[in-house]
């Protein structure tokens, strides 16, 4: 994406002004000719430590095979169930674990924001690639960028425009950082076919842009 200076009227901003971590350099050359010894020496250490069992690695592992994310089945049930998504967005863990996709309680905590007719919400995080692992996996490449996450907070409009999104101006447009203890996802707006169809179309539909808010289900209509 390449710098664009907008405006901003009809934006607000939800930032996190704690974030208690800078981005790391890469270190080049630790074990580079052993890869897989360098993964075992840190699959023990991290096990041994406490921090997450042999089965929980395991998972997190599993979630970087490309494919459907638990938040994906997160947010079609709170597409067709109401109720759901009012427990959604008040106790995520709780919910997250009705639906059979628990967080971790090691994990950093997450929140769930729903779009509706009158806003629209886009997740960032300014000071490294801070997301939910457990809920989404490993996250696009594009959210990693320094250019998303600086300019986002400026120009939301503009940079969902880059990934064509227009927002109408009627629409509040919130952007929220996510930190090293709390990260975000986007309950997208469900397209206008939902009633008529699958779970495995609609599951298809729900991509990481659209959990982070960044472009819109296919299907979804302003009108």
């Amino acid at each position: 994406m390449k710098p664009i200076h907008g405006d901003t009227e009809g934006t607000t901003n939800a930032m996190n002004t704690a974030h208690p971590h800078q981005p790391r350099s890469a270190e080049s050359g630790i074990l580079q000719d052993n890869p897989d010894d360098l993964a075992h020496a840190v699959r023990t250490l991290v096990v041994a430590s406490g921090l997450i069992s042999d089965d929980e690695f395991e998972r997190a592992v599993a979630l970087r095979v490309p494919g459907i994310p638990p938040a994906a089945h997160v947010v079609l049930k709170a597409w067709r169930d109401p109720d759901f998504t009012a427990r959604l967005l008040a106790d995520p863990h709780g919910a997250c674990a009705e639906a059979g996709y628990p967080v971790p309680p090691t994990a950093p905590r997450v929140g769930f924001f729903a779009n509706t007719p009158g806003t629209h919400h886009v997740v960032v995080c300014t000071l490294c690639s801070c997301h939910s692992r457990p809920l989404l996996g490993v996250p696009p490449a594009w959210y990693k960028t320094h250019e998303y996450r600086a300019r986002t907070v400026r120009e939301p409009r503009a940079v969902l425009a880059e990934f064509g999104t227009t927002i109408p101006e009627h629409v509040t447009v919130r952007v929220h950082d996510a930190s090293a203890d709390l990260r975000y996802l986007v309950v997208p707006r469900a397209p206008a076919d939902l009633a008529t169809s699958s779970d495995a179309d609609l599951l298809g539909r729900i991509t990481a842009e659209s959990l982070f808010g960044v472009r819109h289900v296919e299907g979804f209509s302003h009108q």
